[in-house]
This record gives structure tokens, C-alpha cells and sequence, in this order.
């Protein structure tokens, strides 16, 4: 499960009266990622789910306290709130603080099984059988997966990700700062032709961004490898005496068709 989708779904399904079952490969639900804009028609959504209260009482600064720079870390623009955002009213929130927002809106009855995934569907129409990589079974009226891009529930219903993804022609990557956790500085964002390197600081966290659009695709080894020597460049790039980025995730813009 992809922790903000799943438990959207579980809220939404649970606050419908019906059984819920979520399904969590990790000990835990993560709290790993960037922060998360909600904005738009996600304001009335979780304003209905009876969430919007609490998510404003964890709002944190991030996109307003953006500015842009040049190769040598020089800030050279910043733009306004009201140029990034629809609305005044929209916010950011920490991914972590509005995951134990949903998870604590959970209704009661929500059956939450962690450290275990689906290793088998069989759909016969009038319900769904599951067996589980622990060894258990299950029958449910319904299975919907949640579990991100590379989504494993849509791999067991209809088969191997590379016969219906499309590439979108965008790599991406995030790695975690440790030593750029200064709430009080900019966030810097650098960009040049089919390039960005950003760091987000909210909270007591920091996050390095990479983004770029090759103009030849020569395999994900290739891509990784060109995103992280931005990132070991990210010195000169964002003025900052940035350490090595550490946990980093690495991967491909796409779109299942």
C-alpha cells in the first residue's frame, strides 16, 4: 500500500460502513517522502472526510520559502505564494503528519495487517480469493490496490508492468540531507535546460530533488548514475555545503495505458 492513497481509500470505504482490510508490506506505514500540497479540490475532500482541521494545525512552510539561484548558488528570483499555489488557502503538510492524521481517522472496525502482502488473486465473479505471502486466505468482495507505480496488485490482475507502462520521458530521485536541517534557510532550487536540483527544508527535515529529462534514454543504470552526479554536485550547484545525500529513491515518471 502507498501509504497517503491507501489510507484515503480506507477512510473513504470505512466512512461508508463498510469492512476494510489494509494490507501493508513494512512494519510500519512509512513516513518517508516529501511534503504533500493540498490544494484545490483536495481541500474539499478532506474537509468532508473531516480532516482539514487537523491539517491545517500541521501546516508546514515549504513552497512559499522557495527561491531560485543560479550555477555558483547566487539567488537570482523568488517567487510569490500566491504564483506557486491556487489559493491562499492551500497548504502543505509534512507526508508523515498527514499519514497519523488518516491513520488516527481510521473508524474502528479498519482490519490492518502489516509486514504482509497479496501473493495471489483469483477473481470468480461473485468475489475475490487472496492468499497472503504469510500463508493465510482471505475472500473480500472487493480488492483495490493502492500500492504506487510499480503496483503489485495490478501485476497479479493483469500481468508484468513492462506490457502496460509508458515511459513519460522524466527521471526523478530524492535523498534525504542530514545535515541541511536549518528551518530558518531558503529553499534553493537550481534549474537548466531539461535539469532541476532543489533542497526542501520543513521541519526538522531536509530533502535533496533531482530531476531531468534525457534526451536519450540509455537504461535506468545510466539515468541513476546521471541523477546522482547532480546530486554530487549539488555544492556548486545550490551554494550549500551539502553532504553526501544518504537513503536516496530513483525512479521513472510513468503512466500505466
Amino acid at each position: 500500500m502507498r501509504r497517503v492513497a491507501g489510507l484515503s481509500l480506507a477512510l473513504d470505504l470505512g466512512g461508508r460502513g463498510h469492512h476494510v482490510t489494509v494490507v501493508e508490506r513494512a512494519n510500519q506505514f512509512r513516513v518517508s517522502g516529501s511534503s504533500i500540497d493540498v490544494r484545490g479540490d483536495a481541500l474539499d475532500i478532506a474537509d468532508r472526510m473531516g480532516l482539514l482541521a487537523r491539517i491545517k494545525e500541521n501546516r508546514v512552510r515549504a513552497t512559499e520559502l522557495s527561491v531560485f539561484v543560479d550555477a555558483d548558488g547566487r539567488g537570482i528570483g523568488q517567487m510569490s505564494w500566491s504564483e506557486f499555489d491556487v489559493s491562499d488557502h492551500d497548504i502543505d503538510i509534512a507526508r508523515e503528519d498527514l499519514a497519523q492524521i488518516m491513520i488516527d481517522a481510521l473508524p474502528a472496525g479498519t482490519t490492518v495487517r502489516l509486514r504482509e502482502h497479496l501473493e495471489s488473486l483469483a477473481d470468480d465473479g461473485a468475489g475475490v480469493d487472496v492468499r497472503f505471502a504469510s500463508g493465510g486466505t482471505g475472500r473480500f468482495a472487493l480488492v483495490l490496490g493502492a500500492d504506487g507505480q510499480h503496483s503489485a496488485v495490478r501485476c497479479l490482475a493483469f500481468g508484468a508492468e513492462k506490457d502496460y507502462l509508458r515511459h513519460l520521458g522524466l527521471y526523478v530521485a530524492l535523498a534525504e540531507l542530514p545535515g541541511e536541517r536549518r528551518a530558518d534557510r531558503l529553499n534553493p532550487v537550481y534549474n537548466f535546460l531539461g535539469h532541476m536540483a532543489t533542497i526542501w527544508r520543513y521541519k526538522d527535515r531536509a530533502l535533496a530533488g533531482f530531476a531531468f529529462r534525457p534526451d536519450l534514454v540509455r537504461g535506468l543504470g545510466y539515468e541513476k548514475a546521471h541523477i546522482f552526479g547532480m546530486g554530487c554536485g549539488i555544492r556548486h550547484q545550490l551554494g550549500e555545503r551539502s553532504p553526501t545525500p544518504t537513503s536516496p529513491l530513483c525512479d521513472a515518471d510513468t503512466t500505466a495505458s
